[in-house]
């Protein structure tokens, strides 16, 4: 058979009839691509040098290979040879592996990255070292890639695209080395793919493949489809009202000196951080330095505001909403980026200028379902979400490519870079650096940063310690460092001292004895009179006990008690925080008089205000970051609470000189944080009679980071010692990891790889009764605790099932029901990733049948889940009261 004759299928039908042949595949993707390189930022765009547009239309070349056309018995049958008889199944069958290692041939060493990141086009990066010389044992031998049946095929398809795209492969260098960059690429190849792999503009057609058309009719069709498409997704047409000053940007507000000076500096792309107090308006500087951003010379578009939990994520993206609603000249979309996302109706919002407002519904068929997936979301131009979705594309989860690309170029906002352990952090610094390479700006905000943690942030930029300014616990406050490129690309960075208009604030403090029973009286005397008194702990366990303590003498009249923490299910939690959230909010309407018990879900990024607050001993940082919940707005106190007031809860440390006798007194805290830190904060703290704010800020921070001059014991000497040990084994865990090309996951779930946790977690699945089965054995009928009730069917897979499921789970530490596995029933493993099943029975949560519980599990809507060890069996070992360190 002549070599012209042969027509590579690329895709089928599900009946397994060729229906795309590869020719038109790769002409599809490459007018993708190519339409897709018109629309971006000139500060992305430039990254991607020429022949771009034919490495992606080539970047399934693999699929002309035996291993991949032997997988379609019609074309197999069709084109048999005897000198494969039998072989089809013993040659390579990932068709990327064989891309990597064909375009790996066609280029030199210089320009490896582009084989790679054409391997890893789908979200894997099959392996990053090229295939040896032919001849030489390895992955792939001659016979693989000097195919005589295959080969020309292959040479001929690159004919075919180079001479359509009037370009080759491309020839600036991409060394291996250039990991960000690579990944970056493979990102773009990918999107351009699923965009030309889009059945609704790219349909499958077994009577084209038969009968092909010809080669400038089919580059003519591909071309206006790929334009179709993307004027049919609205990507990359992001329009900006020019000059806006911030008054039209946020009306009715003047900016403060924070806001504008980092407007100002903003005028240049690169990193900027923002050390401001709490409640200062940091959000709305960052903002307000997006929107000068994308008003500069280099096209920078876009934004992704990126917070440490979902709660905070989801109440920043409201506030996006409404911000892009002032400063847009166009309809675009907004997406929330986060594990639980898809539980949302509203996590892709269209927004639109006209809409009072600012959102506009759509029909189920518009642009945004696309944009729906976690993995998708982040190519949409706006979002807010969780740190840990801009994090998987540092790490080695699948299609970390498509965040790495859905990232470059934007204005990235890194919301309360302060509270990540060490492993987080350095995964926050080595985006950093990915992001500042792939041109994006980088707003980094913290009212408590420590010089530390500023300098392993500006060392992203790749400038030498000697270079950094000097930074001191006298250095001013509020206060932003900047880093941007010079004419000549060099980093430099400067400091810029932000006047603060506003009087120092005095906080009076108070410290009592973290089992002195009168705290509890006195905060429901000051809910009595009117104030609403917030209490933070720092584990449930101790959330939950406190709310019970309180509940037991409250009478009937009392203000109310309520409880927000991490273990209620979705629906429970959602009621909690949007009831507790606008009552403590700015507009109200505020109860005269209430007590809210919570855990570090209101620690930050969280807009409550408190007359009192009463709070567990915690790192220093984060305890002024509790006192930020603290008059944070200008409103009417009850009497007696015109004065700021927090209440500190101390561990019994007096006398406690020995490892483990500090440990002892410092109880689950110490499982929460490091204990040489809580001990330096008690030292700090302890006696302290006020502190200003912000004034107070920065020294106390120091000082309590800061080293000893001399140990006070040996016990408080081997708590460092063992912090270091654990911070360093950390960073080290977190680089190792960060290598996207030696390691490979099949996952992106957000917290895979992301957060460090020493204690197993695992989802319980809450229900009201027993599963009914029904008549016929077809499915099950399952009631939930909020009333709802859902038909499970016995087959098949449902979306607004899986919905229903999942706003019914509880994540708890996996000790606690261990031995429940193998009581769960079929259907859980089908919609749920590692859950077990419990049903609620008198308050009590029960597994499906009889196993050993060492520990019980109590369920009330206002105290959510509880876990207790049961007395009536011998627990397992010791484990941590709560669900991991820092």
């Amino acid at each position: 058979m002549i070599q012209e004759e042969i027509t590579f299928w690329a895709k089928t039908l599900p009946d397994g009839q060729p229906a795309l042949s590869l020719r038109d595949h790769c002409l599809n993707a490459g007018f993708v691509a190519q339409s897709l390189l018109a629309l971006l930022p000139a500060c992305v765009a430039r990254m991607l040098p020429p022949g771009t547009a034919v490495l992606v239309a080539l970047h399934d070349v693999g699929k002309a290979s035996p291993g991949f056309q032997g997988k379609c018995e019609a074309w197999k049958l069709k084109f048999e040879r005897k000198e494969l008889e039998g072989a089809w199944e013993q040659r390579e069958k990932n068709h990327a592996k064989v891309s990597l290692a064909i375009l790996g041939q066609w280029l030199d060493k210089t320009r490896a990255g582009y084989a790679i990141a054409a391997g890893g086009h789908h979200g894997v990066f099959t392996d990053y070292r090229l295939p040896p010389p032919l001849g030489q044992s390895g992955r792939f031998t001659s016979a693989e890639l000097a195919d005589p049946f295959f080969t020309p095929g292959r040479l001929g398809l690159r004919r075919v695209i180079t001479e359509i795209f009037g370009d080759d492969l491309p020839s600036e260098p991409l060394a291996k080395k250039s990991e960000a960059r690579i990944v970056f690429l493979t990102g773009f190849m990918t999107f351009a793919d699923w965009l030309g792999s889009n059945e609704a503009f790219f349909p499958l057609d077994p009577a084209a493949f038969e009968r092909p058309l010809p080669l400038a009719e089919a580059a003519s069709l591909a071309r206006a489809r790929a334009r179709s498409e993307l004027d049919w997704l609205g990507w990359g047409r992001t329009e900006v009202r020019r000059s806006l000053s911030f008054g039209q940007i946020f009306p009715n507000y003047h900016p403060n000196a924070v806001q504008s000076a980092l407007a100002c500096l903003a005028e240049k792309p690169g990193l900027f951080i923002v050390e401001a107090p709490m409640g200062s308006g940091k959000t709305e500087a960052a903002l307000a330095a997006a929107y000068r951003r994308w008003n500069g010379e280099d096209g920078q578009r876009g934004l992704y505001f990126a917070l440490p939990t979902q709660l905070t994520s989801e109440r920043i993206f409201e506030r996006l909403a409404g911000f892009l609603a002032h400063t847009l000249a166009g309809s675009d979309l907004a997406t929330l980026t986060h594990g639980s996302a898809w539980l949302r109706q509203d996590r892709v919002l269209k927004i639109h200028p006209s809409e009072p407002s600012g959102r506009e519904e759509g029909t189920a068929e518009d642009a945004r379902h696309w944009f729906a997936s976690s993995r998708q979301a982040m190519l949409a131009p706006f979002g807010a979400g969780t740190i840990d979705q801009a994090l998987l594309g540092v790490l080695p989860a699948k299609h970390c490519g498509l965040r790495l690309f859905g990232l470059a170029g934007k204005v990235v906002v890194i919301d309360e870079v302060h509270s990540y352990d060490p492993y987080t952090g350095k995964l926050v610094d080595k985006l950093v650096s990915d992001l500042l390479e792939l041109n994006a700006t980088v707003v980094v905000l913290s009212a408590t940063l420590t010089a530390a943690r500023k300098r392993s942030l500006l060392a992203c930029c790749g400038m030498p310690e000697a270079s950094l300014p000097p930074m001191s616990p006298e250095d001013p406050y509020p206060l932003i460092t900047s880093a941007t490129r010079d004419a000549d690309r060099a980093w430099a960075a400067a400091v810029t001292p932000v006047p603060w208009e506003a009087p120092s604030v005095e906080v009076r403090l108070e410290h009592r004895d973290r089992d002195d029973p009168a705290v509890w009286e006195e905060a429901c005397k000051a809910a009595r009179q009117g104030a609403c008194v917030l209490i933070i702990r720092n584990t449930v366990a101790l959330a939950q006990e406190t709310w019970r303590r309180l509940m037991s003498t409250r009478s009937e009249g009392d203000p109310p008690v309520a409880l927000l923490h991490s273990r209620f299910p979705r629906w429970r939690r959602d009621e909690l925080e949007a009831r507790w959230i606008a009552a403590l909010g700015k507009t109200g309407p505020r109860p005269s008089g209430c007590i809210l018990i919570a855990t570090q879900v209101v620690e930050q990024s969280v807009d409550i205000d408190a007359d009192l607050l009463v709070s567990d001993l915690a790192p220093t940082d984060l305890l002024f970051q509790r006192f930020g919940r603290l008059h944070r707005h200008q409103l009417k106190r009850p009497p007696g609470f015109a004065t700021p007031r927090a209440v500190i809860l101390h561990p019994p440390m007096e006398g406690k000189a020995e490892e483990r006798d500090i440990k002892t007194a410092l109880g689950p805290s110490g499982f929460v944080y490091p204990p040489y830190v809580l001990w330096r904060a008690h030292r700090q703290w302890h006696g302290q009679k006020s502190v200003a704010l912000p004034r107070d800020i920065r020294p106390w921070l120091e000082t309590s980071y800061a080293p000893l001059e001399a140990w006070p014991s040996a016990g408080v000497e081997a708590l460092h010692a063992e912090w270091m040990r654990k911070a360093e084994r950390l960073e080290a865990t977190a680089l190792a990891r960060a290598c996207r090309f030696k390691i490979q996951s099949q996952t992106d779930t957000e917290g895979f790889f992301t957060r460090w946790n020493d204690q197993p977690s695992v989802d319980v699945l809450l229900l009201a009764g027993p599963p009914e089965i029904l008549p016929g054995r077809e499915g099950w009928k399952l009631r939930f605790l909020d009333g709802q009730t859902i038909t499970l069917p016995a087959f098949g897979w449902n979306f607004d099932t899986a919905k229903a499921l999942h706003k019914n789970l509880v994540r708890i530490p996996r000790y606690a029901v261990s031995s429940w596995a193998s009581a769960n029933p079929p259907w859980a493993g089908e919609y749920l990733e590692s859950a077990v099943v419990g049903v609620v029975t008198d308050g009590t949560v029960l597994p499906l049948s009889e196993v050993p519980m060492p520990y019980l599990l109590e369920w009330n809507p206002d105290e959510g889940l509880r876990i207790e060890k049961n007395e009536k069996t011998t627990p397992p070992a010791h484990e941590p009261d709560e669900d991991g360190w820092w």
